[in-house]
């Protein structure tokens, strides 16, 4: 599911570049680029193909992107209108994330969407600790640390349900 975070991640990045300088709504601080909430959009994103098929994981997405969504409002950099666009609109990434994770499902396993996610998770954080609100480095920490944590215990358990040999039995076959 981490290639459909990955892709989904993407995806928002590119409808929220776009998005903002074509709408053009500044913050309630009066800077630009209001709408939509691309901290809550990236999320939702995240969250979509992260939590689908875990009864556990929903609630906790769902926690997460509640958590942005809020924040951003209280912080004052964005409009209760801007967020409740950010997550519809990641909610929709993540669907799209989702569904090209599974058509590619059926391909043998690589570890290459992992490693992206890995780097796209850090990208954030690293964001996050730049930018010059106290809020981005929390939220960084609070989102993208629990998805590195997963995304290496997941990376741990598939490593040990899919031995080497059995992969270069497939290597072999597939040569």
């Amino acid at each position: 599911r981490a290639a459909g975070a990955v892709a989904a991640l993407a995806i928002v990045a590119l409808s929220v570049a776009i998005l903002k300088p074509a709408v053009g709504r500044k913050r309630p601080t009066g800077t630009p680029d209001s709408y939509p909430s691309g901290d809550t959009a990236s999320a939702a994103a995240a969250a979509v193909p992260l939590a689908v098929g875990s009864w556990v994981a929903v609630p906790v997405a769902v926690a997460v992107v509640g958590a942005v969504a809020t924040f951003r409002v209280l912080d004052g950099v964005h409009h209760p209108g801007d967020v409740i666009t950010g997550v519809f609109l990641g909610a929709l990434c993540g669907l799209l994330g989702l569904m090209w994770e599974r058509r590619r499902a059926a391909r043998p396993p690589d570890d290459r969407p992992a490693a992206a996610w890995f780097a796209v998770c850090l990208l954030f954080i690293a964001w996050g600790a730049l930018v010059d609100q106290q809020s981005h480095a929390v939220l960084g920490g609070v989102i993208h640390v629990p998805l590195l944590i997963a995304g290496i215990v997941w990376m741990r358990w598939r490593s040990a349900n899919n031995p080497p040999a059995d992969r270069g039995s497939d290597e072999q076959h597939s040569a």
